[in-house]
């Protein structure tokens, strides 16, 4: 199970199973700034405020591509690990992490840096599915979980599922109440060209 569209695996022969896993949450992206920024950041109505100031993103992460080609000013540079520093220091002015993870990723390590907060009314969205990557060798199995996530989610049990594990979550960050601003994926499989993933009302 991977990101669909992963770089690193672009190069890999593959049977891709075009079935997004957790409805595609990881997509809803949730801004982390600096608490000195918050009023600039309330205070943004539209997508071209917000591409006017930085994005900063860790080298290789797939999103600088989706961000890039969407007007946004990126800043690709460092690591996951030194992220939240160097937005501290004013490398860039915010960063984007998905809603399935924001949460414990902030405890864990935005929160050892002062002065940083989680925006709670903006949301960037772009399609980015996880999907399970098969080996070419293994069509059976590649054909028996398509199989089973049709199935599922012909049945309705893929979204309680998601909804068992999720709703809290969702509530708990308002992304149902919140101002999105859409972008486009360009990494994304051919098979996946059309994904597009929505929160269970």
């Amino acid at each position: 199970m991977t990101v669909a569209g992963n770089k690193k695996l672009e190069n890999e022969e593959k049977i891709v199973i075009p079935e997004a896993i957790m409805q595609g949450i990881l997509g809803y992206r949730i801004l982390i700034i600096r608490e000195a920024d918050s009023t600039k950041f309330a205070n943004i109505k539209s997508e071209e405020e917000l591409q006017q100031l930085r994005v900063g993103i860790p080298d290789t992460w797939p999103d600088a591509s989706a961000f890039r080609q969407s007007g946004y000013n990126v800043v690709e540079r460092g690591t996951y690990d030194d992220m939240f520093e160097r937005l501290h220091n004013n490398e860039f002015d915010f960063t984007a992490l998905g809603a399935n993870e924001i949460e414990g990723v902030f405890a864990d390590r935005a929160d050892e840096v002062r002065g940083l907060i989680m925006v709670d009314h903006l949301l960037i969205y772009y399609p980015f599915p996880l999907a399970f990557y098969v080996n070419p060798d293994k069509p059976v199995l590649a054909e028996r979980i398509q199989i089973g996530m049709d199935k599922l989610d012909e049945n309705g049990v893929l979204e309680e599922i998601f909804l068992k594990y999720n709703e809290e979550l969702i509530d708990r960050l308002n992304l149902r109440e919140r101002t999105v601003f859409k972008i486009k994926n360009p990494i994304l499989p051919e098979v996946m060209n059309d994904f597009e993933s929505s929160i269970p009302e």
